[in-house]
């Protein structure tokens, strides 16, 4: 019985390559950040409370979240948002077809990481574990 193994295509990029990409990221990440502000500052409070009531099934995302997807949704002129995101694999796990040429929404996702820190008590070092907000990324 012959067994296959399944290659994994790898790439090493170069340093230009991997500094382009991150470029890339933070200037849609200052584009995003630009059109939600514009968005917040035209909305009275009525309609932001109004927004928020709309669209209760974005409950897991945080409120600048559900207005920087709100505020991506208005700059398409997407008349068909009804306010329900997913990722694309968990569409694929319940067996939904995603539309080819479909567009993300963008949002931010907080970045944690783990610090070990050392502290002297009652002449005992102590290490301590913490986790802490690191940064954001889209």
């Amino acid at each position: 019985m012959a067994t296959t193994t399944k290659q994994v295509w790898k790439k090493d990029f170069t340093a230009e390559e991997k500094q382009a990409y991150k470029n890339q990221k933070e200037t849609e990440k200052e584009e995003i950040h630009a059109l939600y502000e514009k968005f917040i500052t035209k909305k009275t409070i009525k309609e932001i409370i109004g927004m928020v009531a709309d669209y209760k099934q974005l409950h897991r995302y945080t409120l600048r979240n559900r207005f920087m997807v709100l505020a991506q949704a208005e700059a398409r002129n997407d008349q068909k948002f009804v306010g329900v995101l997913n990722s694309y694999v968990n569409w694929k796990k319940q067996n939904i077809a995603v539309l080819k040429g479909s567009k993300a929404y963008k949002v931010l996702v907080p970045i944690f990481k783990k610090v070990k820190k050392l502290e002297e008590k009652n002449n005992k070092a102590e290490e301590e574990e913490k986790t802490i907000l690191s940064h954001f990324k889209m």
